[in-house]
């Protein structure tokens, strides 16, 4: 996960880490949804964490999906179901009108997972500095990409 989140791929300084953690916290008071941990059923490993969050692309406020899954955790399909869950929630019982995403388009795995949760490709931004692939999902494309991964034989 920490080669998609931070360029160098070294782990965060702790000063970093409590920053990023009161601003997941502050973010659920402020908005009313945020950052969720996921962990296997069985064992109670930590799998990842994903969510939502308030985000401005420069036109208007927009909502995020975002996730992240431990690297020894990777190809085990949780980033799709993760994903789809929170596409399914925010779109289904939040009653938003859509999400936005992006990724590095380097994070082949990541954009194969927003597309099967039906996202769409709609250009480029520059986020931390860096060009980032913008991805789109409203109320049609996600409810019938959650329906159709949840159906189709694995």
């Amino acid at each position: 996960m920490m080669k998609h989140l931070n360029p160098g791929g070294d782990p965060w300084a702790p000063d970093a880490v409590e920053a990023l953690l009161e601003g997941h916290l502050q973010h659920w008071v402020d908005h009313g949804y945020g950052t969720w941990v996921f962990r296997e059923p069985r064992s109670g490993a930590f799998v990842g964490r994903a969510g939502l969050r308030s985000v401005d692309l420069g036109e208007s406020p927009e909502v995020e999906l975002f996730y992240g899954v431990a690297s020894d955790r990777w190809r085990r399909g949780y980033a799709t179901e993760m994903a789809n869950e929170i596409v399914r929630v925010a779109l289904d019982h939040m009653g938003l009108d859509g999400l936005v995403a992006f990724t590095l388009p380097t994070n082949i795995a990541s954009r194969r997972v927003l597309e099967k949760c039906g996202f769409w490709s709609d250009g480029e931004i520059t986020h931390a500095g860096l060009r980032h692939l913008l991805y789109r999902c409203d109320q049609v494309a996600g409810s019938i990409s959650a329906v159709d991964s949840l159906a189709a034989p694995k």
